[in-house]
């Protein structure tokens, strides 16, 4: 009989403050070399690779941050970028055929380091970029130029 897929939110409960993840440097993430977003966009992944799976799952019991990073070469993906975005995994969806769903935020930008394989898929060491924020005066003074 077909199961249904099960749902985990991730919320306060998840144990990750904000500072908690975004440190500054040293950090080891694993990799999902795709594309990339922007601190605070939200982006869907399907995620049905076995190499993927086995990463997000060890992703989900652990911090639930991952790197997202473009490809430096086309669309090859063992070739992660010199760059990345640092997402928090906020909701996941366990699909019957073993694959899942999840939705991941942007954190921070990040520069990529020494890059090793695990299990199929990269991690990388990265070191966090320290952007200026943008003010909501400045936002709209831009827009107005426009």
């Amino acid at each position: 009989s077909a199961s249904t897929p099960s749902t985990r939110k991730s919320g306060s409960g998840s144990g990750i403050s904000s500072s908690d993840a975004a440190p500054d440097a040293g950090v080891s993430l694993p990799l999902f070399v795709l594309g990339a977003i922007a601190p605070g966009m939200k982006l869907r992944l399907r995620i049905f690779e076995p190499r993927y799976r086995l990463m997000f799952r060890r992703v989900l019991e652990g911090s639930q941050i991952f790197g997202l990073c473009p490809c430096k070469i086309g669309n090859d993906t063992s070739v992660p970028g010199s760059w990345g975005t640092a997402c928090r995994i906020v909701d996941s969806t366990d699909l019957a055929d073993g694959q899942k769903v999840i939705v991941c935020e942007g954190l921070y930008r990040f520069k990529t380091g020494q890059v090793s394989k695990l299990d199929g898929y990269l991690v990388a060491d990265t070191a966090r970029y320290h952007d200026n924020p943008i003010s909501d005066a400045e936002t709209l003074t831009g827009l107005e130029k426009t």
